[in-house]
Parts: structure tokens; C-alpha cells; sequence
């Protein structure tokens, strides 16, 4: 892929990471698992030097959700600085659903996601911050864990994956391809208002929204009853249940 122009990736980027100041990490994983490289910077060009090598079948690109501290060159979870965003990962294939079908759930929150991402194989949202959150605190971790649980909750309401809702996750960037399944998919840009929000108001909303991704599951055949089994059930002291 080196003959790809990332200049939109570079574009994103700068849009995403705005109101930031921290650097930006970028990762790539080798499919199926295994390490990578990383790179940690804000410099267009090293993104595109970066993408260039790292973008290439075998190899997914993906981007950090917090900054990490200028100077640092670990993506651990102590090393983050700014949070510019909350997000959900559906996966669509495993669900059984269409990508069209994840698009109307998420359009049905009543704030919108600011970015909706394919992934080129699932669904990413982003919901933008308007004021990036400082998550460099260490004693207390309280605004981790509250990142955390807000993750959790999305994740909920639209049947998301739980592995990347923690707030030291990395996605796939877009402007990149997803080799997976042998193809080289591009990850694209779905839908973007790039409407920004506030944690707060988020956080408010989570508190009394329902599902709105309803993922039906294969109802597994019922099983006949021996006699045995039959008699011991109807002897069987009922117990308080929640």
C-alpha cells in the first residue's frame, strides 16, 4: 500500500485530536495478535511515513484514544494524558446484524455519535468531547474508572465489544485497511457532524437510556425431561429468587 495518499488520515487526525496537545499514539498489530510497532507523535508527515510501512497485509494501523505525555514511548494505561473521546465497537459479524442496522441504532440516541466509522469489518462511534478529559491523574484513578463505566454502559445500549471498552484502547484508524480476512477493506468514514459534547451531559443521558441495538439470540432446543429428573424437579423446595 505504499502508493496510498494518507492525507485524509493526517486530516482526521487533526480534527480528532484538536483541542489536544499531548501526543498522539498510532500502533500497528500484526493480525491475529502479536507485536507491533508504535509511534507517537504529531507530525503529518511521520503519520504518513509510519502508515506507508506499517499499512500493509498481515498488519492492521490502529490510533490510541488518549494522547500520551510528550517524551513518553509506552502506550500504557499510566502514561495517558488527554481523552478527546467515549466510543463503542460493534461487531457486526459476530452479532449476526447488518452494518445499516448498527448506522439506525446508533442515529436513534437522542446525542448522536459525532463520527461513525466502518472498520472494515464492524462499526466504530466516537462521541467527541468538547473539552478533553485530563485522564494523566494517578491518586485518585476516579476519572478512569468513571471513563470506564461510561465505556460499559455504551457498549450496553448498542451491544458492543467489552475488550476495547477501557480507556487505554486503540481502534483502527481510519484512511487504513483491515487485512483480516484476506482483503485489504479500507477503513472509512461512515457519517461525521463532528459534533462535540460534553462528558457530563453524557453521562447524564447513559443514566436513563435503554438498549437500542436488540441483537435476537437463537432460542436452543428444549430438552425432554426423564422421568426422574421429572419427579426430582416437583419435589424440589422453591427457593426466593431476585
Amino acid at each position: 500500500m505504499h502508493d496510498h495518499n494518507y492525507d485524509e488520515t493526517c486530516d482526521f487526525l487533526r480534527q480528532f485530536f484538536e483541542f489536544t496537545e499531548q501526543n498522539v499514539e498510532l500502533r500497528s498489530l500484526v493480525n491475529g495478535g502479536g507485536g507491533g510497532r508504535q509511534l507517537f507523535t504529531r507530525n503529518p508527515q511521520e503519520v504518513v511515513t509510519f502508515c506507508r510501512a506499517q499499512d500493509v497485509p498481515g498488519k492492521g494501523v490502529f490510533m490510541a484514544m488518549a494522547t500520551r505525555r510528550v517524551g513518553s514511548h509506552r502506550g500504557r494505561r499510566e502514561e495517558l494524558c488527554e481523552l478527546a473521546c467515549v466510543w463503542v465497537d460493534i461487531d457486526i459479524y459476530k452479532l449476526g446484524i447488518t452494518r445499516e442496522a448498527a448506522i439506525a441504532a446508533l442515529n436513534k440516541c437522542p446525542m448522536p455519535p459525532s463520527l461513525i466509522i466502518s472498520s472494515g469489518g464492524g462499526v466504530h462511534a466516537y462521541w467527541l468531547l468538547r473539552e478533553p478529559l485530563d485522564v494523566s491523574l494517578r491518586d485518585p484513578d476516579e476519572i478512569k474508572e468513571q471513563v470506564d463505566a461510561v465505556l460499559h454502559q455504551l457498549a450496553g445500549v448498542f451491544a458492543g465489544d467489552t475488550v476495547p471498552a477501557q480507556i487505554a484502547a486503540v481502534l483502527r484508524l481510519p484512511g487504513t485497511h483491515n487485512s483480516k480476512t484476506g482483503e485489504m477493506r479500507p477503513v472509512t468514514v461512515l457519517e461525521a457532524s463532528w459534533i462535540r459534547y460534553e462528558f457530563a451531559d453524557l453521562i447524564e443521558m447513559l443514566g436513563y437510556l435503554g438498549p437500542l441495538l436488540m441483537v435476537p439470540r437463537p432460542r436452543a432446543p428444549a430438552k425432554a425431561l426423564s422421568c426422574a429428573a421429572s419427579i426430582s424437579l416437583k419435589c424440589r423446595p422453591r427457593v426466593a429468587s431476585w
